[in-house]
């Protein structure tokens, strides 16, 4: 059982080293499920043009970390749909306090493939920041 866990974990890494980087971003939908307290229903918005630049440092910044998501998370509380220049779309999906070991964790794919990351508490709140709603 030992050896099929360690043939697991190599593909996985291997797999997770293979990914291109993120092809820059020309709109981003958010879906705001009750990312710091629970709503009524959720709540969605656009970033900005603005906006784009700084998430996608971020982002660039955060690449290279993670792994192979193994387990069914939650349902995050926040989700971003990230649209590419090249017409590729991919997933953010960051957790509540309210999902415990989850809080820190951030979901980043696209529709074959997902990471796993984890992030700092001060991390998590730079992303919160240049996600927020601006009010038009």
């Amino acid at each position: 059982m030992r050896h099929i866990y360690l043939i697991v974990l190599f593909i996985g890494t291997l797999l997770a080293g293979c990914d291109d980087e993120f092809s820059p971003l020309v709109a981003v939908e958010i879906s705001d499920l009750g990312i710091n307290s629970a709503l009524p229903q959720p709540k969605k918005w656009k970033l900005s043009t603005g906006q784009l630049k700084p998430l996608e440092r971020w982002l660039g910044e955060h690449d290279s970390e993670g792994g192979m998501l193994l387990v069914t998370p939650p349902v995050p509380s926040l989700v971003m749909l990230l649209i590419h220049v090249n017409g590729s779309r991919s997933t953010l999906g960051l957790f509540s306090s309210a999902q415990g070991r989850w809080e820190n964790a951030v979901i980043v794919g696209s529709l074959n493939k997902s990471r796993i990351k984890s992030i700092s508490a001060a991390e998590r709140e730079m992303l919160l920041q240049l996600v927020q709603e601006i009010p038009d």
